[in-house]
């Protein structure tokens, strides 16, 4: 629970799960999931919970499309990471979109927002791997998003069709 949004999903076999002050992350490789060392192998997926009271959603169509458009431009979030524009979509009758980018260190990321009814939430799905593994994103998206819950209501997978094969 963070506030308020309650996340559930299941952890695939052989994969690692650790509770963050703001959601899960899910490791393929436990050496992902630590600080220093060797760099990061296998894919992470956190998801996690994101105020929307910073953006500016008056007018938008798509709550999740508008924030993550904002992000995008926003050096604050986004680092020096080059991403392409949002794209939005449905997911389980919400807000959603998403994006794609790449931070010049050899890593890959995709980050998939979810406006939550209230508008004043989104729950964020950040999903990075080696450039070299991300050809193995979207299948694992579907494997393991199929069982992500929110507030108990379980997210419909066959939305994620709409993402993009890396």
């Amino acid at each position: 629970e963070v506030d308020g949004v309650v996340l559930g999903v299941e952890k695939p076999p052989g994969w690692y799960a650790q509770k963050t002050p703001d959601g899960i992350l899910l490791a393929e490789h436990s050496g992902s999931m630590a600080t220093g060392g060797e760099p990061p192998r296998g894919v992470q997926i956190h998801i996690f919970v994101h105020s929307l009271k910073p953006f500016d959603l008056a007018n938008s169509a798509n709550i999740a499309w508008a924030a993550l458009k904002q992000i995008v431009k926003n050096r604050d979030y986004i680092g020096s990471a080059q991403a392409n524009e949002p794209f939005g979509f449905e997911w389980s009758r919400h807000d959603a979109a998403y994006y794609l980018s790449n931070n010049g260190d050899g890593n890959m990321t995709m980050l998939i927002g979810v406006a939550m009814p209230n508008a004043e939430q989104m729950v964020v799905c950040n999903v990075t791997s080696p450039a070299s593994e991300a050809r193995r994103i979207r299948g694992l998206l579907h494997n393991v998003l199929r069982t992500l819950r929110v507030n108990g209501a379980q997210m419909d997978a066959g939305a994620l069709s709409q993402l993009p094969d890396p």
